[in-house]
């Protein structure tokens, strides 16, 4: 196993078209989080990614890109990444733990990598199901497939669509909307938010917003920043904000008018989303992390993801697999869910105005 260690721009120029073929190898890597262009896109916002290159012989086996935080490599920006990782072939046998050491890393941290990568699976701590919507076979298949097992969810939020015509106007969806007025909505959204339920806002650093209208500048096969409004007249209602790599599009952040929270805008905004994403060629929808009741709702198929750590230290794998069991116990445990939310209603009240 030869290792090396160069700056993002060098692996790109020496290694783009390897990096492209392995994308295809393992599921999850098709994700536009994957594209060297989204890499690309953090460093020019001040990210100082590097990449590791492994190979065996003269063939790379995997492309690792990685920031530094002190002595661990860590991911790019995974305060919003919703997956992460290497980019390698699931079956490639190699040793994260010795090309750690060789790039001067002490440790690896991940919380959402494919979990089919044989080089990672001594390393997990546990696995759960990423959940998508399967677009493979057009809308109207995905509509029947939901209805097939027992789902009334479209129909239902097509009762909500009638609804909001009926008290306002007749909503009119933008799949790939120009205008970045909606933008700057989502963003403040978003961050209210946030605010309102105690959730760190992960929007607040500087680096954000510039990030965010560098995506949506992009438009290339491999990597575009798509912007989807849903439109009452000429006011915004719902907005979300996603990536697309070629035939996979990931839904990233979304937000909608509070005033219009009884009509479900972000759940309209979705359905208007697959049908358009259909029609365009996307035959997948990644949902992203998190359990949000709605994503167990439209989503009809999952592939495996998992957290774990690579480190030089034993005891720091077992303070994490402890730390991941307590977790896990504290967000099942109604006791311990019940205590959260009350928590962040009693935060929200003692900062609000």
């Amino acid at each position: 196993m030869k290792v090396t260690c160069t700056s993002l721009d060098a692996a790109i120029s020496d290694h783009g078209s390897t990096w492209r073929i392995l994308r295809n190898r393992c599921v999850g890597l098709d994700s536009p989080f994957f594209s060297p262009r989204f890499y690309q896109a953090a460093q020019s916002v001040g990210r100082a990614v590097e990449v590791a290159t492994v190979r065996d012989g003269d063939r790379v086996v995997a492309i690792w890109p990685f920031e530094r935080s002190g002595a661990r490599a860590v991911p790019t920006i995974p305060s919003i990444c919703e997956i992460t990782g290497a980019i390698t072939e699931p079956d490639a046998h190699w040793d994260p733990k010795a090309v750690l050491a060789q790039c001067g890393a002490r440790e690896w941290v991940y919380d959402c990598s494919p979990a089919s990568q044989i080089a990672f699976q001594p390393h997990h701590i546990a696995q759960r199901l990423f959940p998508v919507i399967d677009l493979s076979d057009g809308w109207d298949a995905y509509q029947s497939e939901l209805r097939s097992r027992g789902s009334s969810v479209i129909k239902q939020v097509n009762r909500k669509a009638r609804r909001i015509a009926r008290e306002h106007v007749e909503p009119h969806f933008v799949f790939n909307d120009r205008n970045p007025v909606a933008i700057d909505r989502l963003v403040a959204w978003k961050r209210e938010q946030y605010r309102r339920t105690g959730v760190r806002d992960v929007m607040q650093p500087d680096w954000f917003c510039g990030l965010i209208h560098q995506l949506h500048q992009t438009d290339t096969s491999d990597l575009s920043g798509l912007l989807s409004t849903l439109y009452l007249g000429d006011q915004p209602i719902a907005v979300h904000f996603g990536l697309r790599s070629e035939n996979v599009l990931a839904w990233w952040f979304t937000s909608y008018d509070p005033a219009y929270a009884g009509h479900s805008p972000g759940n309209l905004l979705l359905v208007e989303l697959m049908k358009a994403a259909a029609m365009e060629g996307v035959r997948r929808i990644d949902l992203g992390q998190g359990d949000e009741r709605y994503k167990g709702s439209f989503s009809n198929r999952s592939f495996a993801v998992a957290e774990g750590i690579v480190s030089q230290f034993p005891w720091n794998r077992l303070s994490r697999n402890a730390w991941v069991g307590v977790r896990d116990w504290a967000q099942t445990d109604p006791r311990c869910t019940s205590a959260l939310r009350l928590f962040r209603w009693l935060r929200h009240r003692s900062f609000s105005p």
